[in-house]
C-alpha cells in the first residue's frame, strides 16, 4: 500500500466500495483544488494551499511560490501501478483499464475503469487515486481489495430443489471469489427457484464458513409448505359463466392430480396475465369496455392456502355498425371487406380487429408491399352501442430483395437449403414467397420443429430490403435400436406379431448434402429382413430424384393351420432402381418411377395329410389355395409412385396434407410349384392411394386432427397369380388398430372348429384412421392420442374355387374400433396404442395393444 506520506500529497479521484449504490463523480470531485484554480492569482492560491494542514514550512513556503499545476484532463499518464492483488495478476487487471500510459487523461472515464475492474468478480473494494508528477505528467494508482477464495457451496434443508436445478441458475464453477455482499443475489435467485415451485414462504440464509484462508457458502433452508389455488373466484361475470372463465386462465384451482399440470400453481405474474385473457376475450366478444378491475388474493394464516377473486366490470355489448378499408388500383374495397375476418353487424372483437390487420399486412406483402402500415379506426357511438371501424393503409414503395443471407447452418450446405426458396434475389419480395419459401424449407426436416427456420428482414431503404434466413439444426443422422411387440407400425403387409428387433442406421442429410441413407436390419419370430437404399433428391443438382434399393426378406406365415410343419416360409431377395421428377404441371407432385427384380421363394407349403381336424376334400382345397398364393419364382415389374406433401412438418405435422397414388405392374413370368395348378406365374396390376391430412383444432398444436385413409385394388392377370403378401390382410397398427393381422378380410375356415381360421387376403381394401393429438409435454417429446379406425378387406383371389362352407368374409364387412395411444420420445422412444373393438364378434378378443419401443445411441 502506499505511504502516509504519498497520501498526504496525493489528490483523492474516486474512492469506490463495491455494492456501494451509484457513482457519481466529476472532475471537481476528483480534486481536491478548486475547480477554477487557473483563474486564481498566486496569493489565492497560497491561501488555499494554507488551510491544509502540512507539518513542513519549507513545502508551505515552495506552495507559495509555486506556479499553478496543469488541469488533470491536461496532464499525461506516466505510469498506472496495481496495488493490493495477490491471486489475480496485474496484467488481468490493467487490460481492464480503458487508460495507457503515455495517454491524455480523461476524468470521463474513470466510471468505465471502476466497472470493469468490479466485472472480474475478485474485489470488494476498488480505490482509483491519482498522484501529480512535475507539472504535466501523474501517476494513476489502482488499490484493490481481493474478495476470499471461493472453497464450495453446501445447502442443507433443500428437499425439494435438487443442486442440479440450482446451478441452472447459479453456474459455481464460474465464481471463484465471494464476500458477504454477494450473499444476498444468491439468496435472492434461490428463493425464486422455490417460488417457481410454489414454495412461497421458504426461507434461505448465508454464512460464509472460513477454509484455511478462503471460504464456504452454507446455505441453511427452511423450505415450509408450498402456496397453493385453492379455490378462484370471479365477480361482476353477469354473461359468461365461471366455468368459461376457468378454462381461459392460467391460473387453475388445485386437484387431485394438479402435481401433473401444475394446477394450483401460484404465481403472481400469471395473476396479472390472466386479467390481460379475461379482458381480453370479453372484448373479443363484444364487450368493448370491460375490464378487470383487480384481483384480489387472499391467504390463510399458515400461508399454505390461496383464494382468488378477479373483479370485472363487464359494461355493453357492441356491435359492428360499418366497416372502411379503402383500397386502389390493385385491389378494390369491395375484395379487401371480402376477405376480412371481421363482418358489419357483427360483435366487436379486438381479436379479430388483430386479425384483420394482420390479415391486411399478409396481403398487401403479396404484392410486395411488405411495409405497409395498416392504421385501425375504432370509434364507439354510446347511444347506439356500436362501433365504426375503419383500416387505413399506408403502402409506401414495393421492396425489392437485394440478398438472401443463411444463418446458422453449420452442418447443411447452402444450396441445399436455397433450391427450397421460391424467392429471387433482385425480385419484388412478397409474404408469401416467404411463407411459401419457410414451409419447404421446414418440410427438409433437418431443422428445430419449434421456430427452427424464421425470417428476419432488415431494411436497406424504402424499397430495398435484405433477409436472413435463421435456421437451427437438429440430429438428421441416427443410429437406434427398436424393440417392439404387437405388429408393424409401417408396413401393413408384415404378419409380425410377436416381439421384434430392428436395428438401424440412417441420415436424411448425409455430410450435409440432402443425400438420404438408410441401413437397417430387423429380426422377429415370424419376419427378418434387411434393407439399404440410398437417394439423391438433387441429381445433378437438377430435381431429379434418383436412388438404388436393395433388399431381402425372410417371412414365416403361422396364420396357416393343418400344413405338415407350423409356418410357410418366404424368401426374398431384390432390388429396385429409382428415378423421379417434380411435375408442376401436376400439383407440383412428386413422380417416382421404379423398376424393380424380385425372386420369392417358398418352402414348408405342403398340407397335413395325417391330420383328422379336415376332411380329405378340405385338405385338397386348402392346399389348392397354399399353391396359387405361395409360388415361387422370379419377376420383373415397374411402379409408379406419385406423391404430394405439404404438411409443416414431417415428424410433428399440425397443419397441411399429403396424399400418394401407387401403382404397381408385375409382368406376366412364370413360377414353379410343387402341385399343378392353373394359375402359372406372377402378373398383376395394383393401385394404391393414400392420403392424409391434417389441421389444428386448439392453438397451431395443442389440440390437432389427423384423418388418413387409404384405398387399394388388385387385378391379377389372366391365367396370373399374386404373392400372398402383396394382398391386403387388413389389422393391425399399420392398417386398422383393435384386430390382429388378417382379422379384417376373408378368411378359410373350417365349420365347427372355432379360432381355426387361415387369412386368405383381399383383393379390395379399404380404411380409415381418425386421431385426435395432443401434446402432453410443452417440447412434444410426449404426446397423446384420441383414435378411431375402421376398415375392410374383401374379395379374394380365388373365391370361385373355394367351397362357400369354407369361405367367411369375402363380401364388403365394415370393422371398427377406438382406442388411446401414446407417444414418448425420451428419455426412451415408446409407441402404444390400445383398440377396443366397436364390433366384437363371437371368439374375438375385445382389446388389442400394439407396442413399440426403441432405443437411440
Amino acid at each position: 500500500m502506499m505511504s502516509a506520506r504519498r497520501a498526504s500529497v496525493l489528490w483523492l479521484f474516486i474512492i469506490l466500495f463495491i455494492g456501494g449504490g451509484n457513482l457519481p463523480f466529476s472532475l471537481a470531485a476528483m480534486q481536491s483544488v478548486p475547480a477554477n484554480q487557473d483563474e486564481l492569482s498566486d496569493n489565492q492560491y497560497a491561501e488555499n494551499e494554507s488551510d491544509d494542514d502540512y507539518e513542513d514550512e519549507d513545502e508551505i513556503t515552495a506552495a507559495v511560490v509555486a506556479p499553478a499545476p496543469v488541469p488533470l484532463a491536461d496532464r499525461i499518464i506516466r505510469s498506472i501501478t496495481v496495488e493490493g492483488n495477490f491471486s489475480v495478476p496485474s496484467q488481468a487487471i490493467v487490460s481492464r483499464i480503458p487508460y495507457h500510459e503515455g495517454q491524455r487523461f480523461d476524468p470521463r472515464k474513470t466510471n468505465t475503469l471502476i466497472k470493469n475492474v468490479n466485472d472480474l468478480n475478485y474485489f470488494k473494494n476498488v480505490q482509483l487515486y491519482g498522484e501529480p508528477v512535475g507539472s504535466q505528467e501523474v501517476d494513476l494508482f489502482i488499490v484493490v481489495q481481493e474478495k476470499l477464495k471461493l472453497a464450495g457451496f453446501e445447502f442443507q434443508g433443500n428437499k425439494h430443489l435438487t443442486l442440479k436445478e440450482i446451478e441452472k441458475k447459479i453456474n459455481f464453477s464460474k465464481i471463484t471469489s465471494i464476500d458477504e455482499m454477494d450473499l444476498p443475489r444468491y439468496i435472492a435467485i434461490i428463493k425464486k427457484l422455490y417460488r417457481d415451485k410454489d414454495y412461497h414462504n421458504a426461507q434461505v440464509t448465508a454464512q460464509l464458513q472460513p477454509v484455511d484462508g478462503a471460504a464456504c457458502v452454507r446455505f441453511t433452508i427452511q423450505e415450509n409448505s408450498k402456496t397453493l389455488v385453492k379455490r378462484i373466484f370471479f365477480s361482476g361475470n353477469e354473461s359468461v359463466t365461471d366455468k368459461k372463465l376457468r378454462s381461459l386462465i392460467y391460473t387453475r384451482e388445485d386437484w387431485i392430480l394438479g402435481f401433473m399440470d401444475r394446477a394450483g400453481s401460484y404465481q403472481p405474474d400469471m395473476i396479472e396475465a390472466d386479467k390481460q385473457v379475461i379482458e381480453n376475450y370479453y372484448q373479443s366478444n363484444g364487450f368493448l369496455n370491460a375490464r378487470v378491475v383487480n384481483a384480489q388474493v387472499q391467504a390463510d394464516a399458515a400461508q399454505e392456502e390461496v383464494m382468488v377473486t378477479y373483479y370485472i366490470q363487464e359494461g355493453d355489448l357492441y356491435t359492428i355498425s360499418d366497416i372502411s378499408v379503402p383500397g386502389n388500383d390493385l385491389i378494390s374495397e369491395e375484395f379487401l371487406k371480402s376477405r376480412l375476418p371481421i363482418k358489419e353487424c357483427d360483435l366487436y372483437s379486438k381479436e379479430k380487429i388483430r386479425e384483420t390487420i394482420e390479415g391486411l399486412r399478409l396481403l398487401w406483402g403479396d404484392f410486395g408491399y411488405i411495409y405497409a402500415d395498416i392504421e385501425p379506426s375504432v370509434k364507439p357511438n354510446e347511444e347506439t352501442k356500436t362501433v365504426s371501424v375503419a383500416f387505413y393503409t399506408e403502402l409506401g414503395s414495393q421492396v425489392t430483395l437485394d440478398s438472401i443471407n443463411i444463418r446458422g447452418n453449420e452442418k447443411t450446405e447452402d444450396k441445399i437449403i436455397r433450391r427450397q426458396l421460391l424467392l429471387q434475389e433482385g425480385g419484388i419480395l412478397t409474404t408469401k414467397g416467404m411463407d411459401d419459401s419457410k414451409q419447404r424449407v421446414e418440410l427438409l426436416g433437418y431443422f428445430d420443429q419449434r421456430n427452427g427456420v424464421n425470417w428476419k428482414i432488415n431494411r436497406l431503404g424504402k424499397d430495398r430490403a435484405s433477409l436472413d434466413l435463421m435456421v437451427k439444426e437438429v440430429k438428421t443422422g441416427r443410429a437406434e435400436m427398436n424393440l417392439g411387440f404387437g405388429g408393424s407400425p409401417r408396413d401393413v403387409s408384415s404378419p409380425i406379431e410377436s416381439l421384434s428387433l430392428r436395428a438401424a442406421l440412417s441420415d436424411s442429410n448425409l455430410f450435409g448434402k440432402g443425400i438420404q441413407f438408410a441401413l437397417s436390419g430387423e429380426y422377429a419370430k415370424r419376419e427378418v429382413n434387411f434393407n439399404f437404399n440410398l437417394t439423391q433428391p438433387w441429381l445433378f443438382d437438377r430435381p431429379i430424384h434418383a436412388g438404388i434399393d436393395i433388399f431381402t426378406k425372410r417371412t414365416s406365415y403361422s396364420d396357416f393351420f393343418f400344413l405338415e410343419k407350423s409356418s410357410i416360409h418366404e424368401n426374398i431377395v431384390g432390388g429396385a432402381f429409382n428415378l423421379g421428377f417434380v411435375s408442376h404441371r401436376a400439383f407440383d407432385s412428386l413422380w417416382i418411377n421404379r423398376l424393380i427384380v424380385e425372386d420369392v421363394r417358398y418352402t414348408n407349403t405342403a398340407v397335413d395329410q395325417r391330420t383328422n381336424f379336415i376332411n380329405q376334400a378340405q385338405k385338397d382345397e386348402l392346399q389348392g389355395i397354399i399353391n396359387r398364393r405361395f409360388q415361387s419364382g422370379t419377376f420383373i415389374g415397374y411402379a409408379l409412385n406419385v406423391t404430394k406433401d405439404v404438411r409443416n412438418h414431417p415428424v410433428h405435422p399440425s397443419n397441411g396434407y399429403q396424399w400418394q397414388m401407387l401403382t404397381k405392374t408385375v409382368f406376366p413370368s412364370r413360377t414353379t410349384h410343387a402341385i399343378d395348378t392353373p394359375l402359372h406365374g406372377f402378373g398383376f396390376f395394383k393401385a394404391d392411394f393414400d392420403v392424409s391430412w391434417y389441421t389444428p383444432l386448439i392453438d397451431e398444436r395443442s389440440l390437432v386432427f389427423c384423418l388418413h385413409g387409404h384405398l387399394g385394388l388388385i387385378a391379377p392377370f389372366k391365367h396370373r397369380t399374386v404373392p400372398y403378401r402383396e394382398l391386403y390382410n387388413i389389422g393391425g397398427p399399420a392398417s386398422v388398430r383393435g384386430f390382429e393381422f388378417g382379422e379384417i378380410g376373408p378368411q378359410w375356415i373350417v365349420p365347427g372348429l372355432a379360432g381355426k381360421s387361415n387369412p386368405l387376403g383381399a383383393t379390395k381394401a379399404f380404411w380409415i384412421n381418425a386421431e385426435l393429438i395432443f401434446p402432453i409435454s410443452a417440447d412434444f417429446s410426449m404426446k397423446g392420442g384420441i383414435f378411431y379406425d375402421g376398415g375392410a378387406g374383401w374379395d379374394t383371389l380365388d373365391a370361385a374355387q373355394i367351397s362357400p362352407a369354407n369361405l367367411r368374409n369375402n363380401h364388403f364387412s365394415y370393422r371398427h374400433a377406438v382406442g388411446l395411444g401414446l407417444r414418448v420420445l425420451r428419455p426412451t422412444p415408446i409407441k402404444v396404442d390400445w383398440g377396443f373393438k366397436l364390433d366384437r364378434r363371437k371368439g374375438e378378443e375385445a382389446t388389442r395393444v400394439h407396442f413399440s419401443a426403441y432405443h437411440e445411441f
